[in-house]
């Protein structure tokens, strides 16, 4: 009866053990126990599969040099033995289901080792694969060498570091976390959508990097070699210190289907370094690099926007070395913002509706022999500085481009340095100009100067207008004698005084037309002051409220006289053609100050340069124009439907607009936030204008990071990236 138990207590341990293994098929050899040595059969033969079931497998297993094996941890099991008499060069397919521990080397074009969902490689040893492929599903926690075109497939976790060496292929769906990420010769990585590769060191970068996930480096990253890392689609790329393009390497951006969240690079700072040749830095339309410190272009080395590049400091271009002198094309909407200052001695070009915006001062250098070193605007293009620009290279715009210069503006006689304007182009200097080189406005361009213009007796010293231009000096012109000159041709007006018209009632300084230097055509050309007005105008000005993306335009009058409105005039990106947006009733009569203010509340969806200018009528329908005024509104971009600003956010004030109204028929609308770390947040929305104040109530509370919006209605939804900053 005794035995007859037992062979039943091992029928049913032996089925017992067979369902913990069953993941590794057919067994030809099993080792379900640690065993007093080496217990493989002696018959052992090429091919067979050898299953291990053992709990705690620590002895070594002798393969006998057999070809074409394969080796499978059961679930629940753990091998950290040896594997005796191993040819590397043998095929061999390690299954891992349970753990498994020890060195390993793989150099057979088909041997794999593959680690399961559950499974583990762990504990100790390193694997490396001089040829072969390693597949992870479940968690490898030791480092991993792989080489000559070997690959790398990881859909699990990996914490173990890593070394890519010649023509290595990674590719990434799951999380790779890990201290240190070697890279040497041309190996390929693919991080796609899913995958996350976080490591807590400086990165070297070689090869091809395509990246659709997130790729985050601790350290800096070194991109070089050739190198030609790519950000793609909604993919991240996020540096704790710098980006150092050097010896050919590349960082592009791309998103060429408009995916929410947009390709994003964040970085302290961004450094094309004056070593070997051919590195670049490519954004493309759709995608966004974000520097919390610089841009530093070293050497003969171009970068190119399409995209949205935010610099939180400065833009240094600092290198005279030779080839083409451009180092930095913004084009096809693509904007650039300097929050800081703009130092440059190569030359910058905008072309179709770019812009460049410097927060504080703009400075072009004469340390370069290259003649057409410049800025130059092409095609509703448009470039703004905060406070002060000094130019010893020329300004060059054309195709109804604008440049709005907020603080004074030096003209130094060097360098060919000048005002060169085509198109009806359009120029606005807010504080003193000084000019000892050529200004030029030809073919409908307009310019106005707030404040003083200082004409200098300098060889170069210059003012010229031509087929229909026409500036306006809202103070005085003070021309040295001899030396400098104004020139006034075809139709053109130089008017001195507080409107254009010529019209106005405060009369600025001016030389007289018959002061040597001048040379001024007959009427209908001209050239002087102005007549009193029933208005005199003390300011006007307009301003852009990012927090809630409106113009705010403020203006007052010293006194009216027979007074009856104003009608308030707008036109985007040309002064060629002006609607009007709204209307304002005069004082009629008046001799104390009056102040008067507008909002636009429906700026233009695509943003853009926008200018204003105030008509006013007299009761008997006369009517007179104010001087032009402008500001730059960036474009919404996103998806069709919704947009979402300001954005960067600091989570208040935080909006989200309906732009295709079409696409939304009162369905029920509730909202996803998602945090950098996977968290979410839901929010039921009960009334549309409340939107973007819910989010931006829970975003306030919130650490800085980039967060994803999902915007959810009927069968319909829409995802948008947004950068929250503290």
């Amino acid at each position: 009866m005794k035995k007859i138990l037992y062979i039943f207590v091992l029928f049913i341990a032996i089925i017992v053990d067979q369902k913990s293994y069953a993941q590794c098929g057919t067994c030809d050899v099993t080792i379900f126990n640690n065993g007093a040595g080496n217990d493989t059969p002696t018959s052992l033969a090429d091919g067979q599969t050898i299953c291990i079931t053992a709990a705690n497998r620590n002895r070594s297993i002798n393969l006998r040099n057999r070809n074409n094996l394969t080796i499978c941890v059961a679930p629940g099991a753990n091998f950290s033995g040896a594997l005796q008499n191993y040819n590397s060069n043998n095929r061999i397919t390690i299954n891992v289901f349970g753990t498994y521990e020890g060195g390993l080397t793989l150099n057979n074009l088909n041997s794999e080792f593959n680690v399961f969902a559950g499974g583990s490689y762990d504990d100790a040893g390193t694997l490396r694969v001089d040829r072969g492929s390693i597949n992870n599903a479940g968690t490898i926690r030791r480092p991993i060498d792989i080489r000559n075109g070997s690959t790398y497939f990881n859909s699990g976790t990996s914490t173990g570091n890593i070394t890519l060496r010649n023509n290595a292929v990674l590719t990434n769906e799951g999380t790779i976390d890990i201290n240190n990420l070697t890279i040497q010769n041309n190996p390929t990585i693919f991080n796609r959508p899913t995958g996350i590769i976080d490591v807590n060191s400086t990165v070297t970068f070689r090869g091809t990097i395509l990246n659709e996930g997130n790729i985050i480096i601790d350290g800096s990253a070194n991109i070089q070699n050739g190198a030609n890392f790519s950000v793609l689609n909604s993919g991240r790329f996020e540096v704790d210190d710098n980006i150092n393009l050097r010896s050919g390497g590349t960082l592009v951006t791309s998103n060429p289907f408009n995916q929410s969240p947009v390709a994003i690079i964040i970085a302290r700072d961004i450094n094309l370094q004056n070593s070997g040749s051919g590195h670049s830095l490519s954004i493309s339309e759709n995608t966004l690099v974000d520097l919390s410190r610089d841009l530093i272009i070293n050497g003969p080395y171009p970068v190119f926007v399409n995209g949205e590049l935010s610099i939180e400091r400065n833009l240094n271009i600092n290198n005279s070395g030779g080839g083409d002198p451009t180092r930095l094309t913004i084009s096809g909407s693509g904007q650039v913002s300097v929050s800081r200052d703009l130092t440059s001695n190569r030359r910058i070009e905008l072309n179709d509706n770019a812009s460049l915006s410097v927060g504080r001062d703009l400075i072009t250098t004469n340390n370069s022999s290259t003649a057409n070193n410049n800025i130059t605007l092409n095609d509703n293009s448009s470039l703004t500085v905060s406070r002060n620009t000094t130019i010893n290279r020329p300004i060059i715009a054309n195709g109804t481009s604008s440049v709005i210069l907020n603080g004074d503006l030096d003209i130094r006689n060097v360098g060919g340095s000048g005002l060169n304007f085509n198109n009806s182009s359009f120029l606005s200097v807010g504080g003193e100009t000084d000019v000892r080189g050529p200004i030029i406005f030809s073919d409908n361009s307009i310019a106005d100067f707030l404040d003083d213009v200082n004409l200098f007796n300098v060889g170069s010293s210059r003012i010229e207008l031509y087929d229909n231009a026409d500036i306006l000096i809202t103070a005085d012109l003070t021309a040295q004698s001899f030396g400098s000159t104004v020139i006034v041709r075809d139709n053109s007006q130089f008017v001195i005084c507080d409107a254009r018209g010529p019209s106005g009632s405060i009369e600025g300084a001016f030389p007289p037309s018959s002061r040597w230097g001048s040379s001024i055509d007959p009427s209908p050309a001209y050239y002087g002051g102005c007549r009193i007005l029933p208005v005199e105008f003390l300011s006007f000005q307009s301003t852009y409220q990012v927090a809630k993306r409106t113009g705010l335009l403020e203006w007052s009058t010293a006194k009216e006289w027979e007074s009856s409105h104003f009608e308030i005039e707008r036109a985007v990106n040309s002064v060629d053609s002006w609607a009007k947006i709204g209307e304002l009733q005069g004082k009629g009569f008046a001799d104390t100050p009056t102040s008067y203010t507008f909002e636009d509340m429906n700026l233009p969806i695509q943003g853009g340069n926008i200018f204003y200018r105030l008509k006013q009528v007299d009761f008997d329908g006369t009517y007179t124009y104010s001087k032009t005024t402008a500001i730059q509104v960036e474009g919404l971009k996103g998806n069709k439907s919704w947009r979402v600003y300001p954005n960067p956010t600091s989570g208040y004030p935080f909006q989200i607009g309906l732009l295709d109204p079409s696409s939304y028929r009162d369905e029920p609308i509730s909202l996803r936030i998602i945090s950098p770390t996977g968290l979410y947040h839901f929010i039921q929305v009960n009334d549309l204008r409340s939107m973007g104040s819910q989010v931006g109530d829970w975003l306030s509370n919130q650490p800085s990071g980039l967060y994803t919006l999902e915007i959810i209605w009927g069968e319909n939804r829409e995802y948008h990236k947004v950068i929250l900053r503290r």
